[in-house]
């Protein structure tokens, strides 16, 4: 048995009853607007430049592991080509943390949950293209103040570090997020737990809040996430995002 106190930040909070009769509240101890940390959803784009013949091939890996379902031969002109890499990179979503979308010549692959990697092209023949590495992915999470104004054309990875409170006189490294409330002026603020792909395009995430709490759009705060399962957020254009966190 894993000992508990409910006494403690970090547990649910008990009723002032005598010792044999208290029992856990169920809520949080405070709301606080600090506390979220954020990493980039890592970014890169590929330009097919070169190839005439099914004898040219790309392929692209991480860690020498291919992240496509096989590689893909140059076929009919670099648009035509550029799609066909996509579709085999979201093909193969089983055993990657990669997608992409295409348009005309050019290949944007994403991640799908965040981290440091380095994506390499493998080209054979006269297959030739431009890889860059457009939005770096990172292991380092940087904190996220409440009102900090995020790139509308990026997404995010979301996690939660009691450490990153500051109260005097109170040991919050084991405080434990409850729930979030988003606020974001103008626009939504688009969830995902996982991004998916359907014909190259990406699927809808779950719209959060239009100029609105979150909990006075859907009647109660968002359930937060869970540290092993990636909270990815997305805003239309680049704004200003607060946010309330429930603790424990």
């Amino acid at each position: 048995m894993v000992y508990t106190d409910p006494n403690e930040i970090g547990h649910l909070p008990t009723s002032p009853k005598p010792s044999s009769l208290s029992d856990p509240i169920e809520t949080y101890r405070a709301r606080v607007n600090v506390g979220l940390r954020r990493r980039a959803i890592g970014r890169w784009t590929f330009q097919v430049t070169g190839g005439d013949d099914a004898a040219d091939t790309f392929d692209f890996t991480v860690g020498g592991v291919s992240i496509l379902s096989a590689p893909v031969a140059w076929t009919t002109n670099h648009n035509t080509t550029a799609a066909a890499i996509a579709t085999a990179i979201n093909a193969n979503a089983a055993n990657n943390n990669y997608f992409a979308t295409v348009s005309t010549d050019t290949v944007t692959i994403r991640q799908r949950k965040s981290g440091a990697v380095t994506i390499t092209k493998v080209v054979v023949g006269d297959a030739a293209g431009t890889l860059t590495a457009a939005f770096a992915s990172t292991d380092t999470w940087t904190e996220f103040v409440s009102g900090a104004t995020l790139d509308g054309d990026e997404y995010y990875e979301l996690s939660w570090s009691g450490a990153l409170l500051t109260i005097q006189g109170v040991d919050t490294d084991n405080a434990r997020a409850v729930d979030l409330d988003f606020y974001c002026d103008g626009q939504a603020v688009t969830f995902f737990t996982e991004i998916r792909t359907a014909s190259n395009a990406i699927v809808q995430g779950l719209p959060l809040a239009t100029a609105t709490w979150l909990h006075a759009t859907y009647g109660a705060p968002w359930p937060f996430f869970d540290r092993n399962i990636p909270f990815i957020i997305k805003l239309a254009a680049d704004e200003e995002l607060l946010y309330t966190v429930g603790i424990i």
